[in-house]
């Protein structure tokens, strides 16, 4: 059995931190320089409060989402190679074969599920309720004849 050094398992861990690190800078910086185009006007009518309150919780839960996802698309990217290299590394016939029927079975699926993926969305798109204008607010009216 092979030891793996409890560094080479953090890697991942510290790589994605740093990436959700960086991208929370870049959309920081981009943000603050925005609110620094922006004319006065803006400041008059919306609160100092409410717009610094907005960028931070829609930086916060953008970052965390970031790390969250590239945590798990890391982490099954290395299983995925792992699994690949010990495959190989037992029998390299057998692990060519179940990779090309794999990715044929893909193909063959996609090939057959996207024509209905397009009239599937067709008839969700127009069977969804109406949004209508009353009064400057937002009414859902149901296409289907009922009333509210």
């Amino acid at each position: 059995m092979c030891l793996v050094p409890f560094s080479t398992i953090l890697k991942p861990i510290s790589f994605s931190t740093s990436i959700q690190h960086f991208f929370q800078k870049r959309l920081r910086t981009a943000i603050a320089e925005k609110i620094n185009r922006l004319p006065l006007a803006y400041f008059d009518r919306h609160s100092q409060g409410d717009t610094l309150s907005r960028v931070t919780n829609d930086v916060d839960t953008a970052a965390q989402s970031l790390n969250q996802s590239l945590g798990t698309v890391l982490s099954a990217s290395f299983l995925l190679i792992a699994v690949l290299i010990t495959m190989f590394g037992m029998n390299w016939i057998l692990a060519l074969v179940t990779v090309v029927s794999t990715l044929c079975r893909f193909l063959l699926l996609f090939q057959s599920l996207w024509p209905s993926h397009k009239v599937t969305f067709k008839a969700q798109q127009n069977n969804l309720a109406a949004v209508k204008w009353l009064c400057g607010r937002n009414v859902l009216w149901p296409q289907c004849g009922d009333q509210l």
